[in-house]
């Protein structure tokens, strides 16, 4: 199975080693669908007048997806900053061998590359011995290793109504925040 995955530009030897098989294979899986979610909407934004947000397109995953608090904010301009964020972490991953999320869009782009992975994951799930089933049961808690907490998931994605401290409030996604 490995074959198939160690060519693909998203492929992590730092995932694969640090966390499993499973863990690298739902990288690649969720940023390619989370890329291929902003390139559409960045397409449907191009042709609308500039400051128009996700909000006011016919359909956008991204709306589903992405936290509701903030959906006037995502424009052109943050969809475009959004995608080179994912980017750089894919290069971050692949190239350079680790993986930190310095900024709260890091933490949000790994939270939905892991969330956006889970339906091909499952089907994964589905087809594997019994043995392996064990190595594949926690495919998914690697993210929460990385940011050592379930921040971004608690004041971002969750359903609690929490005062949402400065470090995720929009106007600081793309600050470094962790780790420094």
């Amino acid at each position: 199975m490995i074959k198939e995955y160690k060519n693909h530009n998203a492929w992590s030897d730092f995932l694969y080693e640090h966390f499993g098989l499973y863990a690298a294979i739902s990288f690649i899986f969720g940023s390619d669908i989370l890329s291929d979610y902003i390139s559409d909407d960045l397409e449907e934004l191009s042709k609308l007048a500039k400051g128009s947000h996700i909000g006011q397109l016919e359909f956008s995953m991204l709306s589903i997806v992405l936290p509701k608090e903030y959906l006037m904010e995502y424009d052109y301009n943050f969809l475009y900053s959004f995608n080179k964020s994912i980017q750089n972490l894919i290069n971050q991953i692949s190239l350079e061998g680790n993986l930190v999320a310095h900024k709260a869009i890091d933490e949000i782009s790994l939270y939905l590359i892991v969330k956006e992975a889970e339906i091909l994951m499952e089907e994964i799930g589905n087809n594997l011995s019994e043995h392996d089933a064990k190595t594949f049961a926690h495919w998914d808690e690697w993210i929460f290793d990385i940011f050592d907490d379930m921040d971004v998931e608690t004041f971002l994605f969750s359903d609690l109504s929490l005062f949402v401290p400065e470090t995720y409030q929009f106007d600081n996604w793309f600050k470094d925040q962790f780790y420094l």
